[in-house]
């Protein structure tokens, strides 16, 4: 009857929410801004990638998994990322969730060659993000020191789903932010940049969902490559990230993206 008892009352504390500080944080003046010693070891690509949300974002069927991937095996190598921009060389854990291993497996083959990745994990199935999705990314990241980048790919395959409800769409854009903030907590707490492959919304050349996709990351890369074409586009700004326009001829047959111009 004990033993009942304490499983039961463990249960429920399991059950229970981890509970939201409201307590505010340090309160700062512009002197001690200036003269705290933060990191500076903030990038990973620069200009480009640094630590915290990226949103990675264009219509379907346009290449952004495999320029995410691309990106992925230059940073494992720590070299220079698309031959132009220096990397720091770090692990990562890809959530690849939208292909299967065999399809995957095709994709490494051209885009590996004989280089070797030990420091890149990929899974393809994972916990949504409200079914214990960020506590597995944490428990992860404890276990793997080395990892430095996190790509969720592709964001609708782990976001927790949307409520139907007319009161909740009309707090949408609260929701997104609370949620985007909950992967910028993560960035936080590890020193990780988390890439979020997205999709635009349909007619326009913008993340789907609300404005949060736009103000809430901290990168925001837009690719846009039309149909078949050997032409890419990709459109980088962000907080603290400069503007910076990178075309690219794509060859998909090899995967390879060859840098043309930077702006």
């Amino acid at each position: 009857d004990v033993d009942k008892l304490v499983s039961d009352v463990w249960s429920r504390y399991e059950a229970m929410p981890e509970p939201r500080s409201e307590l505010p944080g340090k309160v700062w003046t512009p002197d001690e801004l200036i003269d705290h010693p933060f990191p500076t070891d903030k990038w990973i690509v620069k200009p480009l990638l640094q630590r915290g949300v990226t949103v990675v974002s264009s219509h379907a069927k346009r290449g952004k998994s495999m320029l995410v991937s691309t990106l992925i095996k230059s940073i494992a190598l720590g070299e220079k990322v698309w031959g132009s921009f220096e990397s720091q060389k770090t692990g990562v854990l890809c959530l690849d969730l939208e292909q299967d291993e065999a399809a995957a497996s095709d994709r490494w083959k051209h885009i590996r060659g004989s280089d070797q990745l030990p420091n890149v994990h990929i899974a393809f199935t994972w916990p949504r993000m409200g079914s214990g999705g960020l506590e597995a990314i944490k428990d992860f990241l404890m276990k793997h020191a080395n990892i430095g980048v996190v790509v969720i790919d592709t964001w609708a395959m782990f976001n927790p789903p949307g409520s139907s409800d007319a009161s909740a769409s009309l707090n949408a854009y609260y929701q997104e932010y609370d949620v985007l903030g909950q992967l910028k907590g993560i960035c936080h707490e590890f020193g990780v940049a988390m890439i979020v492959v997205h999709h635009f919304s349909k007619n326009t050349d913008r993340p789907s969902g609300t404005a949060a996709f736009e103000g809430a990351p901290d990168g925001d890369w837009r690719l846009h490559r039309e149909g078949k074409s050997r032409i890419a586009i990709l459109d980088v700004k962000g907080k603290n990230v400069p503007e910076t326009r990178i075309s690219f001829d794509v060859d998909v047959r090899t995967y390879t993206w060859n840098v043309t111009s930077i702006e």
